[in-house]
């Protein structure tokens, strides 16, 4: 049976539970709670911050003409 590991705070418990093959793990070492309400918000600003950066237009532009 497979459970979920709570209250990991620190990156070697995180690797500790890694090593031992734990199932599931959440604490602060990967989140502070937060209300319901912010979720989308900060999942969305990690999702963008993870994208490679899309020049505009005037930028990729100019790229192209020191090319």
């Amino acid at each position: 049976m497979r459970g979920t590991v709570e209250g990991v705070e620190n990156q070697g418990q995180t690797d500790f539970l890694h090593d031992a093959d734990a199932g599931q793990v959440q604490g602060y070492c990967f989140g502070r709670p937060m209300p319901a309400s912010e979720i989308s918000a900060v999942m969305l600003a990690d999702f963008r911050k993870s994208l490679p950066a899309i020049p505009s237009p005037g930028e990729a532009k100019m790229q192209a003409v020191n090319l």
